[in-house]
């Protein structure tokens, strides 16, 4: 027996290259599912805090797993759109101070009475008034023409006490409400804050 083979070193295992294709592979999965999951909701959002509800909307609906959010954002548009237009009908003493507090949207629908149907959106919000209190205010928005309908700071004033025209709509406005009001609400989440900072950019 050769004595040299006793002290012969251990055969070293052959180290098999990694194949580049498993990374690159790897790292496609990674950006796809970056992009499919993570990517839509957070760009989603800083397109609707700055008002661009319609890409916002876009983005989320590409991703089907994200149906309630587009549901929320379009829901939040259509407050949006309502304080857009309703700048071109109504002044605020100090337009900083606007503070939307809460927004729901209703929907029914009564196929045999046509008049039954309604999707529409209340706005609740505050803002300060001339004496440097704050008013509550009520806007309505009809979410099927896109068109603001009109605001009212008392939902109790119903009935006008004289012809001018403002009070009229504004007690027209009261009785639209709290008709609205008892029907079903939407199931939708609005982000009141986004909504807020969005509004921001049309008044000032």
């Amino acid at each position: 027996m050769d004595e040299n083979n006793l002290y012969q070193e251990p055969l070293q295992p052959i180290k098999k290259k990694k194949s580049p294709l498993l990374f690159i592979i790897s790292v496609v999965i990674v950006a796809f599912l970056v992009v499919f999951f993570v990517v839509p909701p957070v760009l989603s959002n800083l397109l609707a805090s700055k008002g661009d509800y319609k890409k916002a909307i876009s983005i989320v609906k590409l991703n089907p797993i994200y149906k309630s959010k587009a549901n929320d954002l379009q829901a939040e548009y259509y407050a949006y759109d309502c304080m857009k237009q309703a700048k071109q009908y109504y002044t605020f003493k100090n337009p900083d101070s606007i503070s939307i507090r809460n927004v729901n949207s209703y929907h029914a629908s009564n196929k045999s009475q046509s008049d039954k149907y309604i999707d529409a959106t209340i706005i609740e919000l505050t803002a300060q008034n001339g004496y440097g209190g704050n008013t509550f205010t009520y806007l309505i928005y009809d979410n099927v023409s896109k068109s603001y309908w009109g605001e009212t700071n008392d939902l109790d004033k119903t009935e006008p006490t004289s012809d001018d025209e403002g009070e009229i709509n504004e007690c027209l406005v009261a009785q639209f409400i709290n008709s609205i009001t008892e029907y079903p609400k939407r199931d939708v989440h609005i982000n009141i804050d986004r909504l807020n900072k969005a509004v921001k950019s049309i008044w000032l």
